[in-house]
């Protein structure tokens, strides 16, 4: 971490009021970090809200022995982490809401750039750090999310060295670890889709939506976070990555593109139902189908509401989603073969939709 500067920050930005919501879950461990460096922030006028999933690892006395400054909403199940920010926004009333990962320590200025952004880009529908590895800070975990056209979304340029480019960028969605939005807009979005999506791609399904609604999503990259970051692989993350991808691909796409994008939807389907055979989670994939069967009906009533409220046509929002896969975690000879074809087909399909 740079050392603290005194920052003189303008009464008009002060005036200007943020909730940082940080859902946990058994993550002691991580608080001392995450906590501390929320502590030390050169923009003040702000209150932090920890919404804690019934851990069992003493973290709820942690945080009242060690920051009794900062609210704890305590649950008796756990909600996971789109319901546990929906909770926290809901009874909250600030302009602003900061959502930040518990695996993460921020920089002093984090907030302050964060307020600094949101006075020239009223446009913005959310926006999010730059974060780098906690345990490599000179190489990125994203700056900005990608999104493939079949739903899949990754960190972007992860991995790549920081070469501290500090200009505002748009980028596809916003990555839920350091993000932040006006309440305002939150609301108008309906919040994540806590209903749908437990965990995984929460932040892939709001950025998608927000586009719908003519909003931009950002990259802020004076605002810094240092995240804790290793890309696990279970059954279980494969389980609602899956989920979320089918949700969001019924509920945003166009009738139209989601006739056009069927046959490479249908190609990628195989392919990842080979995969899950080989992984040995192919009985999760197939509880996958079962969850969007059963919940259609109630998948196409949120579709309706969507479609009514959009302001913008997949075409315009079209130019924001790649043809191809390029996180490098997902490498595999499936991927290299197919990669080209899907491009392909994108860019063809672009331009008729």
């Amino acid at each position: 971490m740079s050392d603290k500067i005194t920052v003189v920050i303008p009464v008009k930005y002060e005036e200007l009021t943020v909730s940082v919501i940080i859902p946990n879950y058994n993550g002691k461990h991580y608080l001392e970090d995450c906590l501390s460096s929320l502590s030390n922030q050169s923009y003040r006028n702000y209150e932090v809200v920890i919404v804690d999933n019934a851990s069992t690892d003493g973290s709820i006395e942690y945080i009242k022995n060690n920051f009794p400054q900062f609210k704890i909403i305590e649950n008796s199940e756990n909600l996971g982490f789109a319901k546990a920010v929906n909770q926290a926004a809901k009874n909250t009333k600030n302009d602003f809401i900061a959502v930040l990962n518990n695996d993460t320590e921020v920089h002093y200025n984090w907030l302050e750039e964060f307020i600094i952004f949101s006075k020239s880009y009223e446009d913005f529908g959310s926006c999010q750090s730059k974060i780098l590895l906690y345990d490599r800070k000179d190489t990125i975990n994203t700056v900005g999310n990608e999104l493939f056209f079949l739903g899949h979304g990754w960190s972007g340029r992860y991995g790549k060295p920081d070469m501290s480019d500090n200009n505002v960028m748009e980028v596809s969605y916003c990555s839920g670890a350091s993000m932040f939005m006006k309440r305002e807009v939150f609301e108008q979005a309906g919040y994540f889709d806590d209903e749908e999506v437990f965990m995984y791609h929460d932040d892939l399904d709001l950025g998608w939506r927000l586009l719908l609604l003519g909003y931009k999503n950002y990259v802020a990259p004076k605002s810094i976070a240092y995240h804790k970051y290793q890309y696990s692989r279970n059954n279980k993350k494969y389980y609602y990555l899956e989920v979320s991808r089918f949700v969001s691909i019924i509920k945003y796409y166009q009738l139209k593109t989601m006739i056009l994008i069927l046959p490479a939807f249908l190609i990628l389907e195989a392919g990842i139902i080979l995969l899950s055979i080989r992984g040995g989670w192919l009985q999760d994939k197939i509880k996958v189908y079962w969850y969007i069967l059963k919940n259609f009906y109630r998948l196409l009533q949120k579709r309706d509401r969507i479609q009514k409220q959009r302001k913008l046509p997949d075409r315009d929002i079209s130019k924001y989603f790649k043809g191809k896969v390029e996180f490098q975690e997902f490498k595999n000879i499936y991927l290299q073969l197919i990669n080209p074809f899907f491009d392909a087909y994108w860019k063809i399909t672009k331009k008729v939709i």
